[in-house]
């Protein structure tokens, strides 16, 4: 697997480790009731879910870099759950530091934002459930050939 990948898949079997949701790494259908972690896209169903993606903040020209993690979570009709749901990953999250997941070496990990969406009021359109979007910045070391280390 590549980089991104290793570390989100490590990053969903952590969270799945705390008690924070189910990751299934192959892929299979999550149940009514389930905690979902995902990756990349948003599923239409179950209710409650995790998804993590990846996105560049900075590189330095060596092997440390700061990439953003993208924690979107959706949960019920209640805006309360989705703020719990948040909080959950927050707990599992923020202040990580000295961890490998999948592979890759993070030095640290914190939340550096986080806002309730708005699609009316923050839920979404299909089923009127709450969304919340987290970023994270994770400082990892990520080797190139190309790079000094």
């Amino acid at each position: 697997m590549g980089w991104n990948t290793d570390l989100l898949t490590g990053v969903a079997s952590y969270l799945a480790a705390q008690g924070v949701g189910i990751w299934r790494a192959d892929g299979s259908a999550y149940q009514a009731g389930e905690t979902a972690i995902v990756l990349a896209t948003m599923p239409p169903n179950p209710d409650r879910v995790i998804c993590l993606q990846t996105y560049p903040v900075s590189v330095d020209g060596s092997w440390d870099v700061t990439v953003g993690l993208q924690v979107r979570t959706r949960a019920g009709r209640d805006p309360r759950e989705v703020a719990d749901l948040s909080d959950a990953v927050y707990d599992a999250l923020d202040g990580l530091s000295g961890v490998e997941f999948g592979g890759v070496r993070v030095s640290q990990m914190f939340r550096r934002s986080g806002e309730e969406l708005s699609a009316p009021g923050g839920t979404d359109r299909q089923a009127d459930r709450h969304e919340r979007t987290d970023n994270y910045y994770v400082q990892a070391r990520r080797p190139s050939e190309h790079r000094d280390q």
